[in-house]
């Protein structure tokens, strides 16, 4: 009697965990998982932060790149980093050498505000030597975001993975193109969300223990079939080859190694990513990063922001990025303003360019230099912060120097029509 009814109990059990997974996957509600995951991202909105990164690849495991530096984020509209970038021996650790002499590695600088007037600016110089460029970007927020997710740098943190999509992952996410079920990975009970979309497929294993918080994702992409980053069909060359090859698929993998919980958030305070790209004739190559975060301050105050002063050298050489690609140079930095350097040089130079066009028409259509005055202002006293915040001014062309063109012109060709001959 005992018997039969502990082997009648085994079997109602044994049929319990043959069906729970499938009862608890019919079970979850996609619209609030999908939510708690895009809310698992919420500490990053105001942060500051120490991260530190290592990468390495197959095609050059002689040396890897190596990223320290600290961020801040104010709910997007503030955001600046400052640190190092280095390519080190991978078996010494020391500075790699290339063929060209020692490279210490690069130290920069970045700030992206609305105090900027909307633009990026990104200042770099060799470690311990002088500066060597300071770049504004007209495209200021477009790339600022890609600064941050580039491989190697807070991507995954955030929420980011570019070789994918430059889109967040939770907005890739919709409760009527997702399936889910239940799955165990490292010990722990997951959610594993799937989804193909343009871009490609995703799986997801969310963890119901940490709020949804993510703790693996898988990234597939197929060339000739899915979109590319850039909107366009994916396709990718390999040039470190003795002939270019075309890309088939990659596989990005993520894995979280540790979260910590921290103010009631659970932080991926190591991660690692993982890319296999597979080409055609049977070759594989593989880059690995690892994401290291440390010295997380949640809801930082004035006082962490002072660490982040953003400060441009004198006569660094400055560039400004137009949004249609264009680099525009013949800037100095003085005195905290950006202005153009058009000496009696330059100006001479572009009237001799205009003068030598065949017609007045031609003239119209030749390109006219172009000017640009950045101020540098500070904020209020009672904050007790001195930040530096950029403001377009005008980028006008001067009308004077226009009037000099011409009456330029019309100098030469009375000079030429006294000099030809029969002609007094």
């Amino acid at each position: 009697m005992i018997k039969r009814y502990f082997k009648t109990a085994f079997r109602y059990c044994l049929i319990l965990l043959l069906v729970s997974p499938a009862l608890l996957a019919e079970s979850h509600d996609a619209e609030s998982i999908l939510q708690a995951f895009r809310d698992s991202f919420d500490w990053t909105d105001h942060v500051s932060m120490r991260v530190q990164s290592h990468g390495s690849s197959t095609w050059k495991p002689e040396s890897g790149s190596y990223n320290n530096f600290y961020f801040y984020n104010d709910h997007g509209t503030h955001q600046q980093t400052y640190g190092t970038t280095q390519e080190l021996d991978s078996v010494t650790g020391e500075v790699y050498r290339y063929d060209y002499g020692p490279d210490k590695g690069r130290q920069f600088q970045t700030l992206y505000s609305p105090e900027t007037g909307g633009y990026f600016l990104h200042e770099h110089r060799a470690i311990d030597d002088v500066p060597e460029s300071f770049d504004i970007y007209e495209a200021g927020e477009e790339r600022n975001r890609i600064h941050l997710i580039f491989p190697g740098m807070l991507g995954p943190v955030l929420g980011y993975v570019l070789l994918f999509s430059k889109e967040c992952l939770p907005d890739l996410l919709s409760p009527d193109i997702v399936t889910m079920r239940e799955e165990g990975v490292n010990g722990l009970s997951t959610v594993v969300v799937e989804a193909t979309i343009p871009e490609g497929h995703i799986e997801l294993w969310l963890s119901p223990e940490k709020g949804y918080a993510m703790e693996k994702c898988r990234l597939t992409k197929v060339a000739g079939k899915d979109l590319g980053y850039d909107g366009q069909v994916y396709a990718h060359s390999f040039a470190l080859v003795d002939k270019p090859i075309q890309t088939e698929k990659t596989i990005e993998e993520i894995n979280v190694i540790e979260h910590k919980l921290i103010e009631g958030k659970y932080v991926p305070v190591q991660m690692e990513t993982n890319t296999v790209s597979e080409w055609e004739g049977g070759v594989t190559t593989e880059a690995t990063h690892n994401i290291t975060l440390s010295e997380i301050i949640m809801n930082p105050d004035e006082e962490v922001l002072r660490d982040f002063e953003f400060i441009v050298p004198e006569e660094v050489h400055t560039r400004f990025r137009t949004k249609d690609g264009k680099i525009l140079t013949d800037f100095k930095w003085e005195e905290g303003k950006l202005v153009a350097d058009l000496g009696e040089t330059r100006i001479h130079e572009n009237i001799e360019e205009v003068a030598g066009q065949e017609n007045a028409e031609h003239m119209s259509e030749a390109e006219e230099p172009s000017t640009l005055r950045l101020n540098l202002a500070g904020t209020e006293s009672d904050k007790g912060i001195e930040e530096n915040k950029f403001i377009l001014l005008y980028f006008l062309i001067p009308a004077g120097l226009i009037l000099l063109i011409t009456g330029w012109i019309l100098y030469r060709r009375i000079i030429k029509k006294k000099q030809s001959p029969g002609k007094e």
